[in-house]
């Protein structure tokens, strides 16, 4: 199974060095850093000055994301699963709820790693196209076939990607709290109680995520989202704000991912 780069718990020299052994890691975080996403071109030349003016977190999301594709870029996968529309879809996702979190304010729990959580929510689907292609190839035949969601096709062949995805993070030693949103991001709560803030989050970015590039109706969708909006109101200000803003994310992840795989 894959390794993942470690995740950051406080200590920016121990950053630092495990980002700069890898100089084709440290070429793409400085690259990213120094994008006009950022705002500062030109002005960052090393890692630890990335870390200084963007901020350990940040630059930890960069870092997992250029490991991330480099990564899953030597396995293969199952025939129908686009590699290339994943990375959007969870590159998108991610900047949406990065930027959703720092809308917040003082409304809410503060929400730092929230790009790494859109990052990786799907993460159960990529092991699954390339561990378990039968199934996969299994549940894309009944969505196909029979009109079924993903979650509900899943469930019939009996293999939730928020399942294996919660297995992996958990795996990976990664946060709970990442852990739980992946498992929850579809809305369905990981045990008893109800859905964890972060959760609702991830679930809500991946909508508009999937809607924005056509893999959602979005009559299904507005009807989530005023369901999502009636059940927890803290999100309306925020979902209102993404939402109008939705095509300058989807083209700020389409120059981030372009970055990372080296366009």
């Amino acid at each position: 199974m894959i390794e993942i780069f470690p995740e950051y718990e406080g200590d920016i020299d121990e950053l630092e060095k495990t980002i700069s052994v890898d100089p084709g890691i440290t070429a793409q975080v400085l690259r990213i850093a120094n994008s006009a996403y950022f705002g500062f071109s030109g002005r960052i030349s090393t890692v630890s000055k990335a870390i200084l003016l963007l901020g350990p977190k940040e630059v930890w999301n960069i870092a997992l994301g250029v490991a991330l594709q480099q990564q899953f870029s030597k396995i293969s996968f199952s025939p129908s699963f686009n590699l290339e529309q994943f990375w959007l879809h969870s590159f998108f996702t991610g900047i949406i709820e990065d930027y959703m979190a720092r809308g917040i304010g003082d409304a809410s729990e503060p929400f730092h790693d929230a790009m790494s959580f859109g990052l990786l929510h799907d993460i159960g689907r990529l092991i699954m196209a390339s561990y378990y292609m039968d199934e996969y190839e299994q549940i894309q035949s009944l969505i196909k076939r029979e009109g079924l969601s993903a979650i509900e096709a899943e469930s019939r062949v009996g293999l939730l990607h928020t399942e294996v995805g919660k297995w992996l993070v958990r795996k990976w030693q990664l946060p709970k709290d990442l852990e739980k949103a992946v498992a929850e991001h579809h809305f369905v709560p990981s045990g008893s109680g109800p859905l964890s803030f972060k959760g609702v989050f991830t679930g809500i970015a991946n909508l508009v995520s999937k809607t924005a590039l056509g893999r959602e109706d979005s009559d299904s969708l507005e009807e989530e989202l005023e369901a999502i909006r009636n059940q927890y109101p803290w999100t309306k200000k925020i979902l209102n704000n993404t939402i109008d803003n939705v095509d300058m994310l989807l083209g700020k992840a389409e120059d981030v991912l372009k970055m990372i795989s080296g366009g």
